[in-house]
């Protein structure tokens, strides 16, 4: 089909042409057009069409257009176009369909063909582009507010193209027609600069110079009459090579607008070979190899040392002019990796085989086996080239495809008679990778060519050899600077291409010259300058657009390093970004050869950054990419994700659920990277999903409520669960019907990003996996009676954890022919699998990546309490970090003996955090409840006085997750329990017949525990987790008990008015108290909590004489509630300590009262006065 905008609105395929209908309804059509493939909103189309003056039904007609227009398009499709989707419609097509994609892809064609000096072609595009235009764009709407800012484009692409039509005539020596062009231009648009100056070049070139001055000087008064302004620089140097009869004007010496034989910062390519100069005694060193007989060769070498082009550029044209004997007749097949290694090179083989050599397509492994053995048995000596090898370690996710490709390479080249040679480049970096596959291995080390730095000599030939060859000289000064400047610095050459395309695009004579160089700023100055240049000359909000389109050509390798990404040119289009800012940024960016476009083997259009180096070397780029270092992982593993989705046709267990659904929106939420169309319709499917899963859970529970009370009435005899607890007890989620055994889950439900998700995740897995009935039970309050309920009713597995620990001891006890299992606690029983968590091994992967990431050589670790659970999360994290770097300080503490709630007072955590600081602690890992949160706060408000970055991990869930914006930033990672890992560990073996009571104990071999991969957890240290989880999974690795030195917090500081008191029994010694005066005298009224003796106001002492023991019976017989309103004095300054502690009141001298909480300790009892009180 053929859908115009240029011109009149028209549609139609062959002969046929569509009925659109009136000018309502062509302009949705119109709109839809302008933005294919994405959705159009109704309220956006009706604005379009009606614009401020729309009438009440006009969402009724625009479903009214839309459905003519489907009506009317049908005949000429053989699917329907037009989709109904939320909150409008999107119409697919494809975009080649459009004339208006067609032209601006022609354009952008013969741009490149004139950048690259094929005039001709490019003249070709650029009239096959013209000839698309019927008349002015959009003409039907010129008045239609909507195409405004379209047509303003378009118009000012035509003249571009127009101009650019002229300029490839100019290089191809076609000067009259070009002048006739020109000058039709130049009269319709007087001020527009670059249409004068070519019209001055073509009047030169038509022998009519004194023409070509005046034109310019009419130009000049023009500008300065109605603008008030000179002409541009370039215009300006135009009129004096005119005045000076510069020959570079003429035909004969290339133009500013011929050929550039330099690339950028592209590789060289087959077809680059003449330009490709200074790789001699490398070539001379492959060829001979081959000539040997070596089949293999793999050229190895840093990044941007010139591997691709050496192979691309040098010897492949070698082996074309059969430098080796017969090598003239091989089929040469080159490849990238990419993400699916066999798929690609299948293609490449087919690409690369005479035609009448059969080789099917495909992606699996027999496909590439099958092509190999093809060739063979047909005597096709094949080389297969695979560039930029790395790929296979770092956009292969797959081990058993990466591991299958390298089998299939190195059996096929092993194989008797074998036809296959190999080449392949590899950064050095990645030069140990292919070492650790055993049947690759030994060849590829046998297969090395290192690929050394450029000497000075071969510099020299490299910078002055391509201008010479297209008649442009350098001058000495230059090369010599040059040379200077990148001799001996790795991954230069990028920088050395791009600098001297640059000299050579600007220069203004036929010499490359030192000055030109100096003036660009050097070697960075080039590209940085070009780079800065192209993002300067672009709006806001193309500027926005284009960092957004950037961040999304690059991929972060599994060691954190930023690396390039080819980009499919319609993934960048269903980003939130106009369309003709989009065009114009990559336009802009292309042109300057900092993009490069190319096809991918199914001839989909890609785009990428030109090389790694932009990445190193541009500031801003860098600086964007550092920033979003994190949000670029997860981003990418959502796209993964949404691919999976698409490819599972929508499959909605393919959907997102539970804890990640959570992660995925918190992330979203907080992240400045935009997302396509379609991976913000996998998260509202998801959203959707979850909604419907939680309308039928309330549906379920209101169920199972009315048939608890028919129950509860004996009207009939089924098999349910009471309901109870407070307040009508718990709500049953029902999730499953069908077979199997009954099994319910007995948690605190979905949404905490803890315990909650973590095992609703397991059970959501499991009933993916597995057959059984399933029900969710969520108590009101605490979970004992739940669970004896859920036994009553028959259930034969009880599953409860997390943050319910009640109920599984007595009903187990009451209920023996249950199972039941009881997560992250041990319960005793004959029925009851208890599972825990080997804290001590994913503490010890906490110590390895604090032991990484420390910039101090100094760690911290807060426990809770000194016991023996938490000393293993100690003992783990100490022996991390020794293992790690035997140099690196582990300071640990914990809080005072004196806090009675260690475990719950983030107050305390913010100061152990200051105090392990204090000590030089930039990584702080945590084990200590609510506590842990107060060291994540002080890292924070540390790092914001004195701008020095430090790090926290957090402990059993996900803390990241949980965190407050001003924290996250300092969440390294978390040490994570894999409750969900139990859940389904659980249901699994208990409907396998397998679950066997007793305590089992979940480590990193079994998943049970973990680093999360949230935060600022760097991946550049994955390699060194991968190791120490693979340590940790040996059976014979024993982790060491804690050994590393405990250093004691200051005690906790009390009041102004509270100081230590030691009290014997009879006496106390105090000093320090500041009296507090009352009216009449009061005592002490302290209550006992659950969490101890409590401080909760004042009682009067009548005028009576009272003994130790009346005072003391009278305060702990007290209690809140007899403590009259206008008595309840002081109560929140209350002391709280551990159950046990005694109160007492007792007589300091004959004018005071003093009240007390006291225990006892190794140097006698404590007392804390809660207050003095004088007697008025």
């Amino acid at each position: 089909m053929h859908f115009q905008l240029l011109g009149p609105l028209r549609v139609s395929h062959g002969d046929a042409e569509a009925n659109l209908g009136g000018h309502k309804q062509r302009v949705v059509l119109a709109g839809l057009l302008l933005n294919t493939n994405r959705v159009v909103g109704t309220d956006e189309l009706i604005e379009w069409v009606w614009g401020e003056d729309a009438p009440r039904t006009a969402a009724h007609s625009i479903q009214i257009y839309v459905s003519e227009l489907r009506k009317a398009l049908r005949p000429l499709a053989s699917k329907e176009l037009i989709v109904t989707r939320e909150p409008g419609y999107v119409l697919e097509i494809d975009e080649d369909d459009v004339d208006v994609d067609e032209f601006e892809r022609l354009v952008s064609e013969a741009a490149l063909d004139l950048q690259e000096g094929r005039p001709n072609e490019a003249a070709e595009r650029a009239r096959a582009a013209l000839g698309l235009w019927h008349g002015p764009a959009l003409s039907e709407f010129r008045y239609d507010e909507f195409a405004q800012s379209t047509i303003r484009r378009l118009d000012d692409e035509h003249l571009a193209a127009q101009e650019l039509l002229t300029e490839s005539e100019l290089a191809t020596g076609r000067a009259v027609a070009a002048l006739t062009r020109i000058e039709a231009l130049v009269e319709a648009h007087p001020l527009r600069e670059s249409a004068t100056g070519l019209l001055m070049q073509a009047l030169y070139r038509n022998g009519r110079a004194a023409d070509a001055l005046g034109t310019y000087q009419r130009l000049r008064h023009r500008l300065g009459d109605e603008l008030g302004v000179e002409p541009s620089p370039h215009l300006q140097q135009l009129e004096d090579r005119i005045l000076i009869q510069d020959p570079s004007l003429g035909q004969q010496p290339p133009s500013p607008g011929s050929r550039n034989p330099y690339k950028g910062l592209r590789p060289f390519g087959e077809d680059d070979a003449a330009d490709f100069f200074g790789r001699t005694a490398l070539l001379a060193q492959l060829t001979s190899r081959l000539r040997d007989g070596s089949r293999f060769l793999s050229l190895v070498g840093p990044s941007g040392s010139g591997k691709s082009s050496a192979v691309r550029a040098g010897l492949i044209p070698a082996l074309r002019e059969n430098e080796v004997p017969g090598a003239s007749e091989w089929a040469i097949a080159v490849m990238t990796p990419g993400s699916q290694p066999i798929a690609e090179a299948v293609a490449a083989l087919r690409a690369a085989v005479p035609p009448d050599v059969d080789v099917p397509p495909g992606s699996e492994p027999r496909s590439l086996t099958a092509a190999i053995q093809t060739c063979r048995a047909s005597g096709v000596d094949l080389l297969l080239v695979v560039d930029q090898f790395e790929e296979l370690f770092t956009l292969v996710d797959n081990e058993l495809t990466r591991q299958t490709f390298l089998d299939i390479l190195s059996e096929s080249l092993a194989a008797p008679g074998a036809s296959l040679r190999l080449v392949i480049t590899l950064r050095g970096d990645f030069y140990d990778r292919p070492l650790l596959y055993e049947g690759f291995g030994p060849p590829f080390a046998e297969s090395v060519v290192s690929v050394m730095p450029l000497t000075p000599s071969e510099l020299g030939e490299a910078a002055a050899g391509p201008a010479q060859r297209s008649g442009v000289a350098a001058e000495p000064q230059l090369i010599a600077a040059l040379v200077a400047d990148v001799a001996g610095r790795s991954g230069a050459l990028p920088l050395f291409q791009y600098t001297l395309t640059d000299l050579f695009d600007r220069r203004s004579s036929t010499t490359l010259t030192l000055e030109d160089y100096q003036g660009l700023g050097g070697l960075e100055g080039a590209l940085v300058g070009r780079a800065e240049a192209a993002f300067a000359t672009l709006t806001p909000s193309q500027q926005t657009g284009i960092r957004q389109v950037m961040l999304r050509m690059v991929r972060i390798g599994p060691e954190a390093e930023a690396a390039r990404r080819q980009v499919p040119v319609r993934e960048l289009s269903l980003l939130p970004i106009d369309g003709a800012d989009l065009h114009s940024s990559l336009n802009t960016f292309g042109a300057l050869r900092l993009l490069s476009f190319d096809r991918s083997p199914d001839g989909t259009p890609t785009v990428e950054i030109a090389h790694e180096a932009l990445l190193d070397t541009w500031g801003r780029f860098r600086h964007w990419i550092d920033d979003n270092r994190a949000d670029l992982r997860k981003q990418a593993s959502l796209a993964a994700a949404v691919s999976a989705w698409s490819e599972a046709g929508h499959d909605a267990d393919y959907l997102p659920a539970g804890a990640q659904l959570a992660e995925l929106e918190l992330w979203v939420a907080a992240t400045d990277l935009g997302l396509t169309e379609p991976e913000h319709r996998y998260l509202e499917e998801a959203r959707r999903r979850r909604l419907l899963q939680q309308e039928e859970a309330a549906t379920a529970a209101a169920h199972t409520r009315r048939l608890t009370r028919r129950a509860r009435l004996g009207l009939i005899g089924l098999a349910i669960l009471i309901v109870a607890g407070l307040a009508g007890g718990l709500a049953a989620l029902i999730l499953s019907g069908g077979e199997g055994p009954r099994v319910a889950l007995v948690y605190a439900g979905r949404g905490d990003q803890a315990f909650g998700d973590l095992e609703a995740s397991g059970w959501d897995r499991a009933l993916r996996e597995l057959t059984f009935q399933a029900e969710e039970i969520i108590p009101i309050a605490d979970s004992t009676d739940e669970i004896e309920s859920a036994a009553a009713a028959g259930f034969d597995l009880i599953i409860s954890g997390g943050i319910l620990h009640g109920g599984i001891a007595e009903a187990s006890a009451d209920y023996p022919d249950t199972s039941f299992v009881q997560i992250d606690m041990v319960v005793d029983g004959p029925n009851v699998t208890s599972y825990l968590f080997a804290q001590n091994e994913g503490s010890y992967l906490a110590g390895v990546a604090a032991a990484l990431e420390t910039r101090t050589g100094t760690v911290g670790f807060l426990g809770g309490m000194n016991i023996p659970i938490i000393n293993e999360f100690r003992a783990g994290f100490e022996a991390g970090v020794r293992a790690t770097d035997p140099t690196v300080t582990v300071l640990a503490t914990y809080p005072p003996a004196t806090v009675t709630t260690p475990f719950a007072r983030a107050d305390i955590g913010a100061q152990a955090g200051h105090f392990l600081m204090d000590q030089g602690a930039d990584v702080v890992f945590a084990a200590a409840g609510i506590t842990g949160w107060g060291v994540l706060d002080a890292i924070a408000e540390r790092t914001d006085l004195d701008g020095t970055h430090r790090w926290y991990i957090g402990a059993d869930v996900d803390q990241y997750l949980l965190t407050e914006d001003r924290q996250r930033p300092h969440v390294l990672t978390s040490m994570v329990k894999r409750v969900d890992e139990a859940v389904h560990r659980a249901i699994s073996d208990f409907v396998d017949g397998e679950l066997e009571p007793g305590t089992r104990v979940l480590g990193v071999a079994e998943g049970g525990v973990g680093l999360a991969a949230s935060g600022g957890f760097l991946d550049q240290h994955q390699a060194a987790i991968t190791a120490a989880t693979a340590t940790l999974a040996d059976p014979t690795t024993e982790i060491p008990i804690a050994t590393g030195p405990v250093i004691d917090m200051p005690e906790e500081p009390l009041p102004a008015t509270e100081v230590i008191v030691t009290f014997d029994g009879e006496t106390c010694d105090f000093a320090g108290l500041e009296a507090i005066t009352l009216d009449e005298p009061f005592a002490l009224v302290v209550t006992n909590t659950s969490e101890g003796d409590a401080f909760t106001g004042f009682i009067p002492v009548l005028d009576e004489t009272l003994t130790f023991e009346d005072l003391q019976q009278r305060s702990v017989a007290a209690s809140a509630n007899d403590v009259p309103d206008h008595l309840d004095l002081f109560r929140s300054q209350g002391m709280a300590g551990p159950p046990g502690i005694r109160s007492v009141v007792v007589t300091l001298d004959a004018g005071h009262w003093g009240a007390f909480c006291t225990t006892a300790t190794d140097e006698g009892n404590v007392a804390y006065p809660a207050a003095l009180i004088e007697l008025g």
